[in-house]
């Protein structure tokens, strides 16, 4: 049976001659392009570059963290150590002065025994603290890198902060940042984009004159 439904194929061919003409404009604004929203390749390769440019910085951010976090671990267990050498020479001293008290010797007084019972105590919460801490920053380091904080291990750095004077040239260093800084890159593609966006903007406030021929 033939069909009820007529078919009818028609084409268009259109031809802006003011607002919508040219190829830059076409390129920015994209197809079905309307005012305040472009699509085109240009727009699209510089969102993609400053996509990367994101990626870019959120890898240096990651990093500098990492690090950041590692020498925070090693400053806390030298923090650690130090407070530990501060209670066991507290406890050494009022160790003598207790015996010296048990003995009735002279210097085992209660006023100077007294104060080293505190020190000692003093120094042996400010240890506990700083264990304390040194878990805390441990942990911190290990959310950064990814590991399980209950894998029974406990992460201690092996490296060393070098010692050695180091002279940076600042004119060297300054020229480098302004080539390397991805927020100035980013920046760049950013004001690009806007400027791309202006013309198109300019564009659309020409009057609408097109040319169609349609068969």
């Amino acid at each position: 049976f033939g069909s009820n439904y007529p078919a009818q194929l028609q084409a268009e061919i259109r031809q802006p001659f003011f607002a919508g003409a040219g190829v830059a404009f076409n390129r920015i604004a994209g197809p079905g392009a309307i005012p305040g929203y472009n699509n085109g390749v240009l727009i699209a390769r510089l969102r993609t570059d400053v996509a990367l440019a994101d990626f870019e910085a959120a890898v240096r951010n990651l990093v500098n963290d990492v690090e950041k976090a590692y020498w925070e671990t090693y400053y806390a267990y030298r923090s650690l150590d130090s407070v530990i050498a501060g209670r066991d020479s507290a406890l050494q001293t009022w160790r003598q002065a207790n015996a010296k008290k048990q003995t009735g010797a002279r210097g085992g007084e209660a006023w100077a025994e007294a104060p080293a019972r505190q020190q000692y105590f003093i120094f042996r919460g400010a240890a506990e603290s700083a264990l304390s801490n040194l878990y805390s920053t441990e942990n911190h380091l290990r959310y950064m890198l990814g590991l399980a904080a209950t894998d029974g291990r406990l992460i201690r750095p092996a490296d060393e902060p070098t010692t050695a004077k180091v002279s940076f040239d600042w004119y060297e260093a300054h020229c480098e940042a302004l080539v390397r800084a991805v927020e100035i890159r980013r920046q760049k593609w950013k004001i690009k984009q806007r400027e791309l966006e202006l013309i198109a903007a300019k564009n659309w406030l020409l009057p609408r004159l097109d040319g169609v021929a349609r068969y």
